[in-house]
């Protein structure tokens, strides 16, 4: 699993300021896609709808956002990876702008689905410039950085959400996030190198030598368990402490909240980690020790399980920088938008889909805690898997 280094690659302290302007595009528009929910109780007075229908606004945004990044290789083929990202916060931009001025539900919702597209198109060429522009042997510590991405956004996106509604109303808060996307896509233009480095679409013939490896199908499974750690535990967290565990609705969320910080910390840690433990060792920890996180969610109260809510997204995040930097040697340089592009969606599909609707099952027919045991149980069991991807090479 070796990748070759292009002599224009830079090593990682020559490239973290390119890096940065493309963590500044995730990070944007991680808190583009985030701002619905904070934002959800004033759009859902306006239209005048139910709960039930305002929320059906995520089915739509997560349908966007898992078919344009199916489709973004065809994209990025024709424009190159750098001018994806563009238009990926130019889209989202677009998108925020339409959802501040729709007069109607419905208008609304096209606008939300247009968004989950924009961000689509992001993930195969971010991940595909990273890995561009700096060298094989500092992926991780590359990756690590721009995981920081998802984590500040989702913890911009109330913060924002909050300031903006003290001042003004919800349209005007989207409003101004379209401009700042804007002004994030020209900085970006401007702050990474003009590397005309084009995607590959999922054609059969770029498909067949990815999905023809039983390793990336095993990566498949190890980024749905990952993902089911961290974004799907994620959703569920709060309504178990509320319904099971005897929190107030606020006590949840400042412990809820100021857990988010953590896998921050845990990210710039994972740099020096995960040089030194080589990448599979680090997959292998990071599932095992978030399994057992979950676990004990399950099986603890009070204070033992305010420690297992902060360690479990901490540990889980440690997973990514070199889950991405295998995922990425997998698929040949020229093709790797298209390894993240399919794997990812299966990947949601397991980890954001069916554990939360898992967790949620077992809610009703035995309770939380039942749920989190099993599911601890088999993110840590799954860990094993990382035996069967054989050596990985960090160079």
């Amino acid at each position: 699993m070796n990748a070759q280094a292009n002599p224009d690659q830079l090593s990682f302290r020559e490239s973290l300021k390119p890096v940065c302007f493309v963590v500044a595009v995730f990070v944007f528009g991680m808190l583009g896609r985030s701002i619905l929910s904070p934002l959800l109780p004033p759009i859902r007075e306006a239209f005048d709808v139910s709960h039930a229908r305002a929320s059906q606004l995520f089915i739509v945004l997560s349908l966007g956002y898992g078919a344009a990044m199916l489709l973004s290789g065809f994209v990025s083929a024709r424009l190159t990876h750098r001018r994806t990202i563009v238009l990926s916060a130019c889209v989202m931009s677009a998108a925020l702008a339409w959802m501040a001025v729709s007069p109607a539900l419905g208008m609304f919702r096209a606008g939300v689905a247009i968004l989950g597209a924009g961000f689509g198109l992001y993930p195969p060429s971010g991940i595909s410039t990273v890995t561009d522009l700096v060298r094989p042997a500092d992926w991780q510590k590359a990756l690590a950085i721009h995981e920081l991405g998802p984590h500040l956004g989702m913890i911009g996106a109330p913060l924002y959400a909050n300031v903006l509604l003290m001042l003004t109303g919800w349209r005007v808060a989207l409003a101004v996030l379209a401009v700042m996307l804007l002004a994030v896509a020209w900085a970006f233009s401007r702050g990474v190198p003009p590397r005309e480095r084009y995607g590959e679409a999922p054609t059969l013939r770029t498909l067949a030598p990815i999905l023809t490896k039983p390793r990336f199908w095993i990566l498949v499974l190890l980024f749905g368990m990952a993902l089911g750690s961290t974004d799907g535990i994620y959703l569920m967290i709060p309504s178990f402490l509320v319904s099971e565990a005897g929190f107030s609705l606020v006590a949840a969320n400042n412990v809820f909240g100021v857990s988010r910080f953590l896998p921050i910390a845990a990210l710039l840690s994972a740099v020096f980690i995960v040089d030194r433990i080589g990448r599979r060792t680090a997959m292998f920890v990071a599932l095992v020790g978030t399994g057992l996180a979950v676990l004990l969610i399950g099986l603890s109260s009070g204070a033992p399980l305010i420690v297992a809510v902060f360690l479990q997204p901490s540990i889980g995040a440690l997973f990514f920088p070199a889950g991405f930097a295998t995922l990425s040697a997998v698929a040949p340089p020229r093709s790797r938008n298209v390894a993240v592009s399919v794997a990812l969606p299966f990947s949601a599909l397991i980890g954001i889909g069916l554990i939360p609707a898992w967790l949620g099952l077992m809610s009703d027919l035995a309770g939380f805690r039942e749920g989190f045991v099993l599911v601890g149980t088999v993110i840590a069991a799954a860990a094993l898997l990382t035996v069967a991807l054989g050596p990985v090479r960090d160079s």
